[in-house]
């Protein structure tokens, strides 16, 4: 393929740049619509079950770290743009297949059967997303110029924010409309693969193909290759060990919403009961979430100074951590003595303000890696930091699971704001960090 770093002041006139966000906005929709239905039908299917949706996210988490490192391989031997819109069309024709047979076993009542085609397709999807990411997320470095990276990770984010309001609430209404035959819904989700990889297949860059085949050695030389150059970054190093913590203390959270929906919301009086079902305020305090992240994000795209970008991560962090700490207060204040207009209104305000602080710690630490990292090791590397900072998510997700049906949400959320706080203190000590 030629070309093409187009040389411009902003990235939102760069071409190829513009098809990857097209073509990411409309995937990504669809991954919202996806992921949001498959987390409560499993809950309808087994009777609000918290540890088969855990395991069943324990499950997608690890096939997906397990192949992410792979993925990265490939992106920097193979050409990223044929990776990213081929991996766009066999998901949309899979999901659509899938579809096809839930309906089928529906008009038998066939529940187990159903289950199995989730979790087959769980497995299946996270394979292919784990060989997606690694090309997607390292393109953006071979569309546009070095002063941009900022520019660009912070429009990329504001996407993602985008996605998040406009995806979450309407998927929450889909799901309400849909939930009795979520065929419908899956086809859509199907379609939306599909139209993501036709806009992808016209974006063009400078690929130089690898002058050796990828071979099951040099996949494992290639791997050991990344391994060392990123522990050549300790400071990069060092953050992603954090994050690794702070995601395995966040994700039950996040994962617990929909379980709270149905026990807490469900047939009781709650902020606009009249207007709005539970599973909507799964899907409102993801868009509040998105909102915030969406202001931020255009803030930063617009900044003209260069930011410190570790002491920006280390206090955004102090600031998320007292947020989420309120968070914790506020369920049993409220939440455990049913006043639950008040708790809602809180979590929603939290929800913004976790939104607002999020990208002012993914924006700096993906501009770091862009910024330092060489290009012919990016995509292996960006598969090692999401593995690195990820690792522990499918853990998280099933124990969350268990923690839940065990002792309750309460607990849940003391232990993880626990584990937050005392992970952000370590990180805020790390000098390292505050230099990057």
């Amino acid at each position: 393929m030629e070309e093409n770093v187009v040389q411009s002041k902003t990235v939102l006139k760069n071409k190829n740049y513009m098809l990857l966000f097209i073509g990411t906005l409309v995937s990504n929709m669809g991954a919202i619509f996806y992921n949001f239905a498959i987390g409560l039908y499993i809950l309808s299917l087994t009777g609000n079950n918290a540890a088969i949706q855990g395991f069943y996210l324990g499950l997608c988490g690890i096939v997906f770290l397990v192949f992410t490192p792979i993925g990265g391989v490939i992106a920097d031997r193979k050409n990223k743009v044929k990776i990213v819109y081929g991996t766009d069309y066999i998901r949309g024709v899979l999901i659509i297949i899938s579809a096809i047979s839930i309906y089928f076993l529906s008009k038998t009542e066939h529940n187990k059967g159903i289950l199995t085609i989730i979790f087959i397709m769980g497995v299946i999807l996270n394979i292919i997303s784990a060989i997606f990411n690694p090309a997607s997320g390292s393109l953006v470095r071979f569309l546009v110029k070095e002063d941009q990276f900022l520019q660009a990770n912070a429009y990329f984010n504001s996407l993602h924010s985008f996605q998040g309001i406009v995806g979450m609430i309407l998927a929450g209404v889909m799901y309400s409309l849909f939930k009795e035959n979520i065929h419908w819904l899956l086809i859509i989700v199907g379609i939306c693969y599909i139209l993501s990889g036709v806009s992808e297949m016209f974006i063009r860059y400078q690929y130089v193909k690898s002058e050796n085949n990828l071979t099951i050695q040099s996949a494992f030389t290639d791997f050991i290759e990344g391994l060392k150059h990123l522990r050549t970054k300790k400071a990069i190093l060092s953050l992603i060990m954090g994050i690794l913590f702070l995601n395995f203390f966040l994700t039950p959270y996040f994962n617990s919403l929909s379980y709270f929906a149905n026990a807490y919301l469900m047939g009781k009086e709650y902020l606009l009961s009249a207007f709005i079902t539970p599973e909507m305020w799964v899907s409102i305090l993801g868009a509040t979430v998105s909102v915030g992240s969406l202001i931020m994000g255009i803030i930063i795209g617009n900044r003209k100074k260069q930011m410190k970008y570790g002491l920006t991560v280390r206090n955004s962090l102090i600031i998320f951590c007292f947020v989420y700490m309120i968070m914790v207060a506020a369920f049993y204040l409220f939440a455990e003595t049913d006043q639950l207009k008040i708790y809602l209104i809180i979590l929603t305000i939290c929800s913004f303000l976790l939104g607002l602080v999020m990208v002012n710690i993914n924006v700096p630490i993906n501009t770091v890696i862009y910024r330092d990292i060489e290009k012919e090791q990016l995509a292996k590397v960006n598969s090692l930091t999401s593995v690195g900072s990820m690792g522990l998510t499918p853990v998280a997700a099933s124990l969350g699971g268990v923690l839940i049906n065990n002792f309750g949400l309460g607990t849940l959320y003391v232990i993880c704001g626990l584990g937050f706080f005392v992970t952000t203190v370590f990180i805020s000590l790390n000098k390292k960090t505050v230099q990057l």
